[in-house]
């Protein structure tokens, strides 16, 4: 890793102060083809593909950066990117297109209720996350009109109502969620050892408590990116090597262009992240999660810890 890189690396995780009490700062991935990610929620920052480019701004209405998100699941509904094409769409799901200016909520004509909801709530946290409130939110649905259709797939620049695909192609969401599970992996990043170290967190579902805020995490969603969850006590060099190794995922295991690296601040975690875990409390986190490196919830165990570091 260049010095560049490390720069680049320590840069991003000395400003965490900064992002747990400030608004959303969108970043983009700089990769081939389109770049795109998960929706943004405050408590997450996007970090771009390549760390040698260094992190660069991207303005919140970006013109011509269209993103579509499916919204798909029977009790644990996930939210994940998909090719912007009418080819990644099914009657038995829902759809949200990100155009910038508008945020157009496609409702399948078999798709559950929860999973319209489930769409809904996701659109409007894209309008007042992504956009500051900008943005407008659109429903297509079985009663809209046949001019509404078509601009949705206008601005999805491809196919038409006819062409999505019946609910077979989509899955049958209960499956759905087990795969997803399966595939989800979490890695612990911790230098307790005197060297950081990566440990495969071997647990299915997975669980908050898995989360310890002496160290930094490494959640592999595989479909909706990549995400590097920041301990509140964890290390400069743990948050840097959370950083470098999440970016080895998204190269080595070729992931989609729009596939993005996400930073999370421990207690501002994003529906986006929180998904992934079956017990997510919130409240949880008002003692802490996890006293430094012990993993204990006790306060005393969270003094040690720090009185440890100064020394």
């Amino acid at each position: 890793m260049s010095d560049d890189d490390r720069m680049s690396l320590t840069t991003a995780v000395s400003d965490e102060e900064d992002v747990e009490s400030a608004h959303i700062s969108p970043y983009r991935a700089k990769q081939t083809g389109t770049a795109a990610a998960s929706f943004n929620c405050t408590g997450i920052r996007y970090l771009p593909g390549g760390v040698a480019s260094g992190f660069n701004h991207v303005d919140i209405n970006a013109p011509g950066e269209k993103k579509l998100y499916q919204i798909k699941g029977k009790k644990n509904i996930r939210v994940r990117q998909v090719a912007l094409s009418v080819g990644s769409m099914n009657k038995g799901d829902c759809f949200a297109l990100d155009t910038g200016r508008e945020v157009l909520v496609y409702v399948g004509s078999k798709a559950a209720r929860t999973e319209r909801l489930k769409a809904i709530s996701v659109a409007n946290q894209i309008r007042d996350q992504d956009h500051n409130g900008r943005a407008t939110v659109s429903i297509i649905d079985e009663n809209s009109s046949p001019v509404e259709v078509t601009r949705f797939f206008t601005e999805l620049g491809s196919g038409s109502n006819n062409q999505v695909a019946d609910v077979p192609y989509g899955g049958d969401d209960a499956e759905f969620e087990t795969k997803q599970d399966k595939a989800v992996k979490l890695y612990k990043i911790s230098d307790a050892s005197g060297n950081v170290k990566s440990e495969l967190i071997e647990q299915i579902p997975l669980a908050q408590k898995s989360l310890n805020q002496g160290d930094t995490f490494i959640l592999d969603t595989v479909t909706s990116g990549i995400y590097v969850w920041i301990g509140k006590d964890s290390t400069t060099a743990e948050k840097v090597e959370g950083l470098k190794r999440g970016q080895a995922f998204l190269t080595n295991n070729n992931y989609p262009a729009w596939t993005k690296l996400s930073r999370v601040v421990q207690g501002a975690e994003p529906s986006a992240f929180r998904q992934y875990f079956a017990d997510w409390r919130d409240q949880d986190f008002l003692g802490g999660l996890g006293g430094g490196k012990g993993g204990s919830t006790s306060a005393p165990a969270k003094k040690e810890e720090k009185k440890f570091r100064s020394g």
